[in-house]
């Protein structure tokens, strides 16, 4: 993937290719799947979980944490990034076990739902 980076004074990004679109679902933070530089899966941070899945307890922010976990199980070569204007903004590269990565997108959804 990292052969499509790009940059410029204000960011590194990629731009999705138009067989990459069907993916693309506006914008927002998101998980990225890339198999040979190619998109294949995206999960939003916000909006790809569904809060009657909560368990007991679980607020939503642990519940939209849960469902990133539950995306990147199986999966390889994910980047955690901002998907924007059909491009997948500031990637990184994404750990699933790894609990900082983990930490960092709960925080990143809790900054997006109670951010004024």
């Amino acid at each position: 993937m990292n052969k499509r980076m790009q940059e410029d004074e204000r960011m590194t990004y990629i731009d999705l290719d138009q067989s990459e679109h069907d993916v693309y679902r506006g914008t927002g933070w998101a998980l990225a799947q890339f198999d040979n530089d190619e998109l294949v899966a995206t999960h939003y941070l916000l909006g790809d979980y569904d809060l009657k899945d909560a368990e007991a307890g679980d607020d939503e922010i642990q519940t939209a944490t849960k469902a990133a976990v539950k995306f990147c199980k199986g999966r390889q070569n994910l980047w955690l990034g901002m998907m924007s204007s059909y491009q997948f903004c500031n990637p990184e590269p994404f750990k699933p076990g790894y609990t900082p990565h983990i930490a960092r997108i709960a925080r990143l959804i809790g900054e997006s739902l109670y951010s004024e």
